[in-house]
Order: structure tokens, then C-alpha cells, then sequence
């Protein structure tokens, strides 16, 4: 009886998992394209990968990134889409990689769950051409706030991957 107990138990957490992509090919497959006729926007937002070491035995916490591009007749905008959930706020402002490349951060949204977490919605604005730039290399990100920092790495595959779904590349 265990053993059929432990098998199915097994069977919900392999069913409940998401898989991340592998290949650039993976990453371009999962872009969700949207679109606003009425704004005149489309935009394109990978599948988001999960932010490691966030988090601690004393503030479980977890974060997700994902690139988005967003085209209108006057340019692409583009940058790394984040959710934030914590115990604690972090409150999110400024961001650097490691040559010291400065990008600004706009807060999207910032709310309280029912079970006293914290979550903050943000994106660090990435210029198109330094996503190029990257597409052999990915993109290592330091995102800072008033309360914490959080380090966000995409890798190369990744970066292609989006670019490609997106007409960048």
C-alpha cells in the first residue's frame, strides 16, 4: 500500500512540474504574442524561468523572470519582466550587470497576498541592442532595492531564443 501511495504521490508532483526550456528553440516556441489594435502594440513575453537563490529559511520567497518586447510605431521597448513574492518588501529601483551597466526599473505593481506575502511586479528596461550583444554570453543581472538585491541570470539560449520569437534577432 505504500509503495502505490508513494507511486502516486510521485505521479502529482511530476504531473504539477513545469519544465524550462532547453533550447533556444523551446524559448521561441513558448513567447506568447498579444496584441492591442487599438494602442497599435504587440507584445512578446517568454516563458519565465525561475530566479535561484531567493529566499531564506527564514523568508521563503521565490521569483520569476521572463524577457518582454514591446513593439509600437515609435521603436521596441523591451527588458526583463520580474515577479517578486517574499515576507518582506524589497522595493526594487535600480539594477547593474558586471561592467556596471546601469538600466532603470519601473515598478509595475506591488500588492499583499492573502497569506501576508508580498509581491512586486517590475521590469529592467534592456535595450535591444545589448540583448544582441548577449546572445552568446546571456544576461547576469544585479536588480537592487531598499531591502534586498536579487541577482537574475538568463542564459545565452534563453536570450537567442526570445529574440528570434520576437523578430529581434
Amino acid at each position: 500500500m505504500r509503495l502505490i501511495l508513494s507511486f502516486v504521490g510521485f505521479l502529482l508532483l511530476v504531473g504539477c512540474a513545469t519544465l524550462s526550456p532547453q533550447t533556444a528553440e523551446d524559448v521561441a516556441a513558448g513567447t506568447r504574442v498579444s496584441t492591442d489594435p487599438y494602442a497599435a502594440l504587440t507584445v512578446y513575453t517568454s516563458a519565465p524561468l525561475s530566479v535561484e537563490k531567493v529566499g531564506s529559511w527564514f523568508n521563503a520567497g521565490f521569483a520569476l523572470a521572463s524577457l518582454q518586447a514591446t513593439q509600437s510605431k515609435d521603436g521596441t521597448d523591451a527588458g526583463m519582466l520580474i515577479y517578486y513574492n517574499s515576507q518582506s518588501w524589497s522595493f526594487f529601483s535600480s539594477a547593474l550587470d558586471l561592467d556596471q551597466t546601469a538600466f532603470t526599473v519601473t515598478q509595475i505593481e506591488r500588492a499583499v497576498q492573502s497569506d501576508a506575502t508580498v509581491t512586486e511586479r517590475f521590469i529592467v528596461h534592456i535595450p535591444t541592442d545589448y540583448l544582441r550583444k548577449h546572445t552568446e554570453t546571456g544576461l547576469n543581472v544585479k536588480v537592487y532595492g531598499s531591502r534586498g538585491a536579487i541577482i537574475v541570470t538568463l542564459p545565452a539560449f534563453y536570450v537567442r531564443g526570445f529574440l528570434t520569437a520576437a523578430h529581434l534577432s
